[in-house]
């Protein structure tokens, strides 16, 4: 299990939070949030959707309880998760 914490000296993008994950690496080295913490609630990740690389870092789109979706973005270089603020939490339509 590894875990993110964010670090005060990065600067995030607009609208970008730094957020306490607990993940996992698989083998291959993909890594895969588990668990996250944004203010005082904790979210369970109960799946994984799409994933992308940009400038900012590696973005995964989470599914937590209640079928609501978060833009998770993992920086590498740095170990730094950072939660891409929604004005409202997407919820899935099944």
């Amino acid at each position: 299990m590894a875990e993110g914490h964010p670090r005060p000296n990065h600067m995030p993008k607009m609208g970008m939070e730094a957020i306490l994950v607990t993940a996992r690496l698989d083998p291959q080295g993909v890594i895969y949030p588990l668990q996250f913490t944004w203010g005082a609630a904790s979210y369970s990740v109960t799946g994984i959707g799409r994933r992308w690389q940009d400038e900012t870092g590696q973005h995964m789109l989470v599914m937590v309880p209640g079928d609501r979706v978060y833009e998770l973005v993992y920086v590498p270089d740095e170990r730094i998760w950072f939660l891409l603020q929604p004005h409202a939490p997407y919820t899935a339509k099944i």
